[in-house]
């Protein structure tokens, strides 16, 4: 995760502009070779600690279509599709990850495994920006990369179809108490040039009431008015093509089971056709090949907050292949 530019153009590591409040963030994998890194050298995760559409100049890339009806997402899979990325908190720690971020953050007391706050007999990880650690902007931060694995259809690769799942929990002693507040703490796909914000992060705003806001891309529009609960776990999964021409659905499973799935609408939309990979923010790869690809992040930026999370996962050809057991076994059906 970086920062390359601060000022106009400066973007958090989450996939969030640097303006004072977001904008719009088991396989091992092989790191996609790429150039020189612009960051300090980071902080390698040891096992043991068990986040606008083109112009019209830009080159146009392949993209799956966007499906007319949400039809495939309801049958129960028989595929298992194949899992692509699993943190696997509890046997790697933070080990799966490029880096933890940023600079000067400690094992143990900004990231760490540790018992589910629930009570379930389970470990997770948590991401504590409590000491303030920043870079490049006055706002809070400690963000894990995940591999570099997101791409589009260039260069020979045949896959631009995406599933990502995660689950987190927001402790009652880490909410936003005021309109000024928000916190960043996942995105689906981001990735250099980071000269904007990841259109697929989510984060937290505080509204009428205490309550706090679940947003993509930075805009209450996108999402409605869905709040989460604090001291509660959630499952996402976000369903995507990343393309400047794509598309993106999303879940969220608030529980008490694993079939408690909900369909999150997208500015009125199941289905809301976007520019995942928007022109000159995260598309460094699809017109440079030896560039970074773009990565799932997790984390916690904004206030000096913390988020937990139980899993974290990317995978292809199925929902199945990022199934999550916070709320037991699934049967990979959605809504």
């Amino acid at each position: 995760m970086r920062t390359l530019l601060v000022g106009l153009l400066a973007i958090t590591l989450l996939g969030v502009s640097a303006c004072g409040k977001p904008a719009e963030p088991a396989v091992s994998v092989t790191t996609e070779p790429g150039t020189s890194h612009p960051l300090p050298p980071p902080v390698q995760p040891s096992a043991s600690t068990a986040l606008s559409t083109s112009p019209s100049t830009s080159p146009a890339s392949t993209a799956t279509p966007a499906p007319t009806s949400s039809s495939s997402s309801k049958a129960t899979p028989t595929d298992q599709g194949r899992t692509l990325f699993s943190a696997d908190f509890a046997t790697a720690g933070f080990s799966h990850y490029e880096w933890v971020y940023p600079e000067g953050v400690k094992e143990g007391t900004d990231y760490a495994v540790v018992n589910d706050p629930t009570g379930t007999k389970r470990t997770v990880a948590l991401l504590d920006s409590s000491r303030g650690l920043t870079h490049g902007t006055n706002a809070a931060r400690v963000d894990a990369e995940g591999p570099r694995i997101i791409k589009p259809k260039a260069h020979g690769n045949t896959v631009d179809e995406y599933w990502v799942g995660l689950s987190f929990l927001l402790p009652r002693d880490a909410v936003l108490t005021e309109p000024s507040q928000w916190q960043a703490f996942a995105t689906a796909a981001f990735g250099p040039p980071f000269s904007g914000s990841s259109p697929l992060v989510m984060s937290l705003s505080w509204t009428r009431g205490g309550n706090q806001r679940l947003q993509l891309h930075g805009d209450p529009a996108y999402l409605g008015e869905f709040s989460i609960q604090p001291d509660r776990w959630y499952q996402v999964i976000y369903h995507f093509t990343f393309a400047y021409n794509g598309w993106v659905e999303m879940w969220i499973n608030p529980g008490p089971t694993s079939n408690s799935w909900k369909r999150l609408m997208i500015k009125g939309q199941p289905r809301l056709a976007m520019a995942t990979m928007a022109h000159g923010v995260n598309d460094a790869w699809y017109t440079d090949s030896t560039a970074m690809a773009n990565s799932p992040r997790i984390g916690s930026y904004g206030i000096r907050g913390k988020m937990y999370f139980g899993h974290h996962k990317v995978g292809i050809g199925s929902p199945l292949s990022v199934a999550m057991d916070d709320y037991g076994p699934w049967n990979g059906q959605l809504p």
